[in-house]
């Protein structure tokens, strides 16, 4: 039987010409507004580079008077950075996929929910959570901190190729839907390769890092930041644990995220950590003094096959206008020629301006639901539930000091579903 695991981590994605970074702790992920699969077929595939990295993780029982949970390291050969870095590699530059159907309920984060938990394949049924991407709504006309307007229209159709489609291209395919009305129209945007490099090279890995590898040891502040300790000798690819590469309890770390990730697969698979077997050997190490022993077993966390990994991200992008009017039109005259039998003849003057429109007079609240509000205003109480949590058809995202402004992509639920090898 698989198990789908959560990685309980908000990523923050961010591009355009302002990269920026928030605080994402009190952001409430009560359920991912979109869904994507991970492809896992072809050459290079990204899954299994995600599945040689989770096994790179390894659990021990901790002192006997030490209850804050198991121990953690990482297996020779590795440390918590080059872990982040590959996951960070395999997701925003592998493809993306998304079910056939379009929308499920908000409700729909919990088990039992056909919508929303991965079924036998890692597959779910639908992409977006209801009622779907809101679309540009031009009977809006200014600028307002209204709930939603007469006519308000949503996206419900996919946004990836029939093959998959990376990360970024998606983010731009999504950011065009939102902010003009169809996944292709991008003429408004200068820089899409830019967005789809920054995305491709967004540092989630450095997240990745501190939130998974770091931690205390025994006896240490529980806010301390030590790295995980990497073991003297490789457990060796094939094994799930080697009788001569062994840790001291002391060099263990705790971590509340890879505490829960052991924690999930052991109420949902409690077989796969049982020690009963001939060739198997326990977490801890046998003292025959009748005493604790300062030395443990790692073993690997026990992940196979069909196994799914769901990572969470939150795009956002910064929004600037093009101020390079050295390509724009002109102010000038057009000349007509003389010509005598005209009356009042004379060239006709053009005062066409060459300054460019305010990025918000063109994106604004609510005729573009996922763009920032103006710096100050609050979340309308028709773009939250009754719990206060953001839903598709709004952001809680405010403009800058400087009148910048941003769009919100929105909670994305990326599953990984565990191959062979």
């Amino acid at each position: 039987m698989s198990v789908s695991l959560q990685l309980p981590i908000l990523f923050d994605i961010s591009a355009g010409a302002q990269v920026f970074g928030e605080d994402v702790s009190g952001v409430d992920i009560f359920d991912a507004h979109l869904k994507f699969e991970l492809v896992t077929t072809g050459a290079n595939n990204p899954a299994s580079e995600i599945r040689k990295q989770f096994r790179n993780i390894l659990y021990a029982d901790a002192a006997e008077d030490d209850i804050s949970g198991v121990l953690f390291f990482v297996d020779n050969g590795t440390t918590g950075t080059n872990i982040g870095k590959s996951i960070q590699s395999a997701i925003l530059n592998g493809k993306l996929k998304q079910a056939g159907g379009a929308t499920y309920t908000a409700a729909a984060g919990t088990a039992g929910n056909a919508d929303s938990v991965p079924e036998t394949d890692g597959t779910w049924t639908a992409r977006y959570q209801t009622p779907g991407i809101p679309l540009p709504n031009y009977s809006v006309a200014a600028a307002a901190t209204t709930g939603d307007a007469t006519g308000q229209g949503y996206y419900t159709d996919s946004l990836c190729d029939s093959g998959g489609t990376t990360f970024g291209r998606v983010l731009v395919r999504l950011m065009a839907t939102s902010l003009m009305g169809h996944p292709f129209a991008q003429g408004f945007i200068k820089n899409e390769q830019a967005i789809i490099e920054d995305i491709s090279n967004c540092d989630i890995g450095s997240q990745i890092d501190n939130k998974l590898f770091k931690g205390p040891k025994q006896g240490e502040a529980p806010d301390a930041t030590t790295a995980i300790k990497e073991l003297d000798t490789a457990i060796g690819e094939s094994n799930e644990h080697n009788s001569n590469a062994t840790a001291a309890k002391a060099d263990g770390i705790h971590n509340s995220i890879l505490q829960q990730i052991y924690e999930q697969l052991l109420g949902s698979q409690p077989n796969r950590f049982d020690a009963s077997g001939t060739s198997v050997i326990g977490d801890d190490l046998e003292n025959l003094a009748d005493s604790d022993n300062a030395n443990c077993q790692p073993h690997r966390l026990p992940i196979l096959e069909d196994d799914t990994i769901s990572f969470y991200f939150r795009p956002r992008v910064a929004l600037t206008i093009d101020s390079d009017t050295s390509t724009g039109v002109s102010a000038g005259t057009v000349d007509d020629s003389d010509d005598d039998t005209v009356s009042g003849e004379g060239d006709v003057d053009s005062s066409v301006p060459k300054t460019a429109k305010s990025l918000s007079s063109i994106f604004f609240q609510p005729r573009h639901r996922w763009i920032s509000y103006p710096n100050g205003s609050t979340l309308p109480a028709s773009d939250k539930d009754g719990d206060g949590n953001v839903q598709m058809k709004g952001t809680n995202l405010i403009s800058g000091a400087e009148g910048d402004i941003y769009f919100d992509a929105h909670v994305w639920r990326v599953l990984c579903k565990i191959p062979s090898a």
